[in-house]
């Protein structure tokens, strides 16, 4: 984020998406911890302030993310994704809604793979070697 900002990206203009409360907690500490401002849709006080005019980072929950738009998303703790016991497709489908709130940038960590981290890793390795394909096809055309 501190990058973002040094390319001249406003705090207002990126978002921390979460699954879980407790994610949203380690969030909020961490940002704290950096010293970044925010705005936290955790709590009912929180999300009042965050459509301010203040330049802050949202902290925002995948399934309130629906509709807004950022330049950088971030998207911490993929590996918690999908949630045990919750149906696969309907986290897909959260997942998908988080992800496309993205206008420019989108970060996602993961510390422990998931079902979703490997899907995900294989569809970005198979786009690389389809482009990196039809590189090849233009130098060699």
């Amino acid at each position: 984020m501190r990058d973002e900002q040094g390319q001249d990206r406003a705090l207002d203009d990126m978002a921390v998406t979460y699954r879980s409360t407790a994610q949203a907690q380690r969030i909020e500490r961490t940002l704290s911890g950096a010293g970044i401002v925010f705005a936290s849709g955790v709590s009912a006080k929180g999300r009042g302030t965050l459509y301010g005019s203040e330049d802050v980072a949202k902290i925002v929950s995948m399934h309130s993310s629906k509709g807004l738009e950022f330049g950088l998303v971030l998207i911490p703790s993929l590996g918690d994704v999908p949630e045990k016991g919750e149906d696969e497709a309907d986290e897909a489908r959260l997942l998908y809604v988080a992800i496309t709130r993205v206008i420019d940038r989108l970060v996602m960590t993961y510390r422990e793979p998931s079902s979703f981290t490997r899907k995900i890793q294989d569809s970005i390795c198979s786009v690389r070697q389809h482009l990196d394909e039809m590189d090849s096809q233009k130098v060699a055309g």
